[in-house]
């Protein structure tokens, strides 16, 4: 997840910063502003978007509310979550759809609980995959992963439009992705079930996209996942019907 943290006080905000790096998780990309107008130079910009927004109610220059405002005029998705040392002013902040209001000083567990309620919440609205590789961190929708597949350390991540690498296990993987949607088919392959477009021979077809257009990759299906991949399959293709039918 992408977060921006906004504070003019700049210990409250390294003090936050330096919680967030303590997660246990470190999936995630943090923006730490102290300058209001930077951080409306980032909101106006979209490839600046962030996920969740940590925003002091308190400040000279611009205050949290009036960031809020200035966030909620492009961006109606974003958490926002406001700080503030005075319990008296959270009814001020309701008609932003605020996640949270958190009391300084933040104290870790608090903060933890805040970050994995809506990390919850954003894979239950938009399932992501997040992942890390050579420190740089990624966040892909899991709509957008075709397959995966594992050669020697590194796991391929394939989306329609690029192929990303990690350093995942095959069970750190699986624990990540959706079951519902996701299935493993070999020992070192695990598709989604959106993408496959047919079950041959012992084979799972799966669409792609190349230089030269639509087309689909041939994976093997090992022994040891033949059964739980015919059965899911034929019930995900079966639910699919039904959907359309309405």
């Amino acid at each position: 997840m992408r977060i921006a943290l906004f504070d003019e006080n700049v210990d409250d905000l390294n003090l936050l910063q330096s919680l967030l790096l303590s997660l246990a998780s470190q999936e995630h990309e943090l923006a730490t502003f102290d300058s209001g107008l930077d951080l409306l130079k980032a909101i106006g910009a979209e490839e600046e978007r962030f996920d969740i927004y940590f925003l002091a109610v308190e400040g000279k220059q611009l205050s949290g509310i009036e960031a809020a405002e200035a966030i909620r005029e492009s961006n109606l998705e974003a958490l926002i979550i406001f700080l503030s040392e005075d319990m008296e002013k959270m009814a001020s902040v309701f008609k932003f759809q605020t996640f949270d209001y958190l009391l300084k000083p933040v104290l870790f567990e608090t903060l933890k609980e805040t970050v994995e309620r809506a990390r919850r919440y954003f894979n239950t609205i938009h399932p992501y995959f997040e992942f890390s590789f050579k420190k740089r961190n990624f966040l892909l929708s899991m709509n957008d992963i075709s397959y995966i597949g594992k050669s020697g350390r590194i796991a391929y991540i394939h989306t329609e439009n690029e192929i990303y690498k990690s350093y995942l296990t095959m069970s750190e993987i699986m624990n990540k992705l959706n079951p519902d949607l996701f299935i493993r088919i070999h020992g070192s392959y695990v598709v989604n079930l959106n993408y496959v477009t047919k079950v041959v021979n012992g084979e799972v077809f799966v669409r792609t996209k190349s230089e030269t257009g639509i087309s689909e990759a041939a994976i093997s299906i090992s022994r040891t996942f033949k059964e739980d991949l015919k059965s899911k399959y034929a019930f995900f293709v079966n639910q699919r019907r039904v959907k359309s039918i309405k």
